[in-house]
């Protein structure tokens, strides 16, 4: 966000995308500007400012067309000439001098007239916020499910349980815009004049084309994009960015900053395939993975405490076989009653 109305106002009228939506308003843009006023309440009056401006640099319809201004300067000139023609040359070479000054005259008093006009329509412009209403469609997983969800451009979207995803029905013609709680894997169809954005709790994705791995959880410290193939912009809500590449990650810590490393294939995107990978995971990462996997509850004794860290993977495995494996390794016992486990120390 700018620090000074006349930054803003700047930064609005050299933006396309603002000029797109003011010229050529439609539901994708009209979303993203109203969200983008809201987020900046400060900034509104500069908006239709902005806006005033742009229509005004493409003001066509009030202007006098070449065939009215031709017909307005003939009449001007028609009654200017005087009722006779001279016989002599030196009183023909004063009419036509008289007869030239009459045309510059004439012009400069059409254009004087017109900008009079413009000015005037404008002052009396009421700037009325635009409402447009844009139809969404969302996709939401309980814990315990996942589902394959294909977007309207044909984008693939494997969606990981206890998540969430929010699309308008059709793209709009500049770009193609989501929103993402909780955890995905996008298959993006590549197309170089629509960017992909993802919306999600504290990271901005955007992509021409290109497949990764979203997590975002809203009660997660840890957010992350994981790209397998193409390019990425990943950016936070200062506004800090990072281009990722394929086997990059960009994690995004309780800090906020975009933190770029390399990642485990099968450990960040596994569960798509029905793995479930820990690496060296915390009793507190095993509780919240098995919660969102299972569909369960945790019951924990008081006093007990794992003492160690946990790395392994399991493939299409029970919550029993599970719990089984973990245990076993980390020497505690349990129980499974309903949807619920219960630690023991």
């Amino acid at each position: 966000m700018k620090n000074n109305e006349s930054d803003v106002f700047s930064f609005l009228i050299t933006n396309k995308d603002f000029r797109d939506w003011v010229l050529d308003p439609n539901d994708e843009r009209s979303y993203y500007w109203k969200k983008w006023m809201n987020e900046h309440p400060e900034a509104i009056n500069e908006v239709k400012k902005a806006r005033e401006f742009i229509e005004r640099m493409t003001f066509k319809k009030e202007q006098l067309s070449h065939e009215e201004e031709n017909e307005l300067l003939e009449k001007i000139i028609a009654n200017k000439k005087p009722a006779f023609e001279s016989k002599y040359s030196k009183r023909r070479k004063t009419l036509f001098a008289i007869d030239q000054w009459v045309r510059v005259a004439a012009i400069l008093v059409i254009c004087f007239m017109s900008a009079i006009f413009i000015e005037s329509f404008f002052h009396e412009i009421q700037l009325e916020p635009v409402v447009v209403a844009v139809e969404w469609k969302t996709v939401e997983n309980p814990k315990g499910i996942k589902s394959k969800v294909t977007l309207p451009d044909g984008t693939m979207v494997m969606l990981n349980s206890a998540s969430e995803i929010r699309y308008p029905k059709v793209f709009s013609d500049s770009q193609r815009v989501v929103e993402l709680k909780g955890e995905a894997f996008f298959e993006v169809v590549r197309n170089e004049h629509k960017p992909f954005i993802i919306h999600s709790e504290r990271i901005t994705t955007e992509v021409l084309g290109t497949s990764f791995n979203i997590k975002a959880y809203h009660f997660g410290e840890d957010q992350h994009i994981a790209v397998v193939s193409g390019r990425v912009k990943v950016s936070n809500t200062e506004g800090d960015t990072e281009i990722l590449n394929p086997n990059e990650m960009g994690l995004i810590g309780s800090d906020n900053l975009i933190d770029k490393t390399s990642f485990d294939l099968k450990h960040i995107t596994g569960w798509k395939d029905g793995i479930i990978s820990f690496k060296r995971a915390s009793f507190t990462d095993i509780q919240e993975q098995l919660s969102i996997w299972y569909d369960v509850d945790f019951e924990i004794e008081e006093g007990f405490k794992m003492e160690n860290v946990y790395t392994g993977e399991f493939h299409n495995e029970t919550l029993e076989n599970v719990m089984e494996g973990i245990a076993y390794s980390s020497g505690f016992t349990y129980s499974i009653s309903d949807n619920k486990v219960l630690i023991n120390k």
